[in-house]
């Protein structure tokens, strides 16, 4: 009699043992991030090197439980979307990001509050050095920020009744409804677009944006929603559509002019 003996292979894993070990794997390439300093002091080739590698052990635990995504809650669409607001929140408020933590995010704070007082800038003030701040800009007697306008008139409610940090979960919930529209458009067999959804929705960085005060997530949702309506157009055409793809790209003009160009382009 004989018995084989070995590593059970990543394919037979039950998904909770899967997917702890992917989350054991994410929290190690965290604690060995590799800008100079990290946890460990300086950045090293060493830790380079193992921060690769355990990158590589999350992609292919990932790989390895990709034929049994049948089993995790995540086919189901509202799940993902239902969960990346609440990891959004979470980010915003246990991580501390909900809040204007950059020049770029004072900046569309100002804006949102220029916009409040009923003006496109403010008074220049007394002393242009000692009031100078990142990406506020005076000039010609008038202190504005630089940045397009659209994502600074959105937060202008939110500011009003100071709940700005529920401004992007929202948006990513937006996200997450026009992709799953655009993917039944495409129709895509579910096995494959639910686990695509997933991993957009839930990745760190769009769940740190989420919960940010950035631009980047109101930009993301109006692609998504270009590209469902553009879809739906195609297959029942409407000129009111038509009209509300135009105005889609005219709140993405202003809201990032770089992530226009690239749609457009």
């Amino acid at each position: 009699m004989t018995v084989a003996v070995g590593w059970p292979r990543l394919g037979t894993l039950p998904p909770w043992c899967a997917l702890v070990l992917l989350l054991a794997a994410g929290g190690v390439v965290g604690l060995t991030e590799t800008r100079s300093p990290t946890i460990f002091g300086m950045a090293s080739p060493l830790l380079s090197a193992f921060h690769l590698m355990a990158g590589l052990l999350a992609f292919g635990i990932a790989l390895g439980v990709a034929n049994q995504f049948w089993r995790l809650p995540w086919r189901r669409p509202t799940f993902s979307i239902m969960l990346a607001f609440f990891g959004c929140l979470a980010a915003g408020w246990l991580g501390g990001v909900s809040w204007p933590n950059s020049g770029d995010e004072y900046s569309y704070t100002f804006l949102a509050d220029t916009f409040r007082a009923g003006r496109l800038w403010n008074p220049a003030p007394p002393d242009d050095m000692l009031f100078q701040a990142f990406h506020v800009l005076v000039k010609d007697g008038k202190t504005f920020s630089p940045y397009p306008p659209a994502w600074s008139a959105l937060l202008v409610p939110f500011r009003a009744f100071g709940a700005m940090w529920l401004a992007n979960p929202l948006l990513t919930m937006l996200l997450g409804v026009a992709l799953t529209g655009a993917f039944d458009r495409l129709e895509l067999s579910r096995t494959i677009w639910t686990p695509a959804l997933a991993l957009v929705l839930l990745t760190p960085f769009t769940l740190f944006l989420g919960g940010s005060l950035f631009p980047q997530t109101m930009a993301g949702a109006l692609v998504a929603s270009i590209v469902w309506a553009q879809l739906t157009d195609e297959a029942r055409p409407r000129a009111w559509r038509k009209l509300l793809i135009g105005a889609l790209f005219g709140l993405l003009l202003l809201t990032r002019y770089d992530v226009f160009t690239v749609v457009v382009l």
